[in-house]
């Protein structure tokens, strides 16, 4: 994230780069939140808003925008059933916790018509860069933190196995296909968080 901030504060002329730093903000307080879930969705928020405003058309920011903010629903659904507070997890809010970072790092079934992808490829490089090698990744983070709290019941296990694993192989093949260069990079980063899962 760093290192994108840099290049585009070089490159850019334009309010770019304060987008940027305003998402690098964001995934600072995401990380640094401890046990605390509004402080992390308030992170998480702050994090995918500026990415919003950086695109040049209309529906991919909107699509982007719908996506985001299915994930931040569910987010605040598990943080308000655990009442903000890692060390009271449900079984019910752990669900929602975790279908809320699978749709931010585009796991199936989300990352269904392809919006990561077709989204990050109308994005300028250095966000688009961003977005596919630490947004997805703190889905992945998020989604670990609250795994580490809560012992996951067998069959939600396997059900995130197969989740991963598919995902890993469709998007890898997506990818292979692939005629865009920069969908290729999203494609490549959501089979890598599958590979994660």
């Amino acid at each position: 994230a760093l290192a994108s901030w840099f290049l585009l504060s070089l490159t850019s002329r334009d309010d770019m780069s304060t987008l940027l730093s305003v998402s690098v903000i964001g995934m600072l307080t995401f990380m640094d939140s401890g046990e605390n879930l509004f402080l992390l969705i308030a992170g998480w928020e702050v994090m995918a808003l500026p990415i919003f405003y950086a695109f040049k058309e209309i529906r991919p920011s909107v699509t982007f925008f719908a996506f985001g903010e299915l994930s931040t629903v569910l987010l605040i659904g598990g943080a308000a059933i655990s009442g903000g507070n890692m060390d009271n997890l449900s079984e019910t809010s752990v669900i929602l916790l975790l279908s809320g970072f699978l749709v931010k790092t585009g796991i199936t079934p989300f990352y269904g018509v392809d919006w990561l992808p077709l989204q990050e490829g109308k994005l300028p490089h250095s966000l688009s860069s961003l977005v596919s090698a630490t947004m997805t990744l703190m889905g992945i983070y998020g989604a670990l933190q609250v795994l580490q709290q809560f012992s996951v019941p067998l069959p939600v296990s396997y059900a995130l196995i197969l989740l991963g694993s598919f995902t890993a192989f469709m998007t890898s093949l997506y990818g292979y296909v692939s005629d865009d260069g920069r969908a290729s990079l999203a494609f490549s980063s959501i089979e890598n968080s599958g590979s994660m899962i």
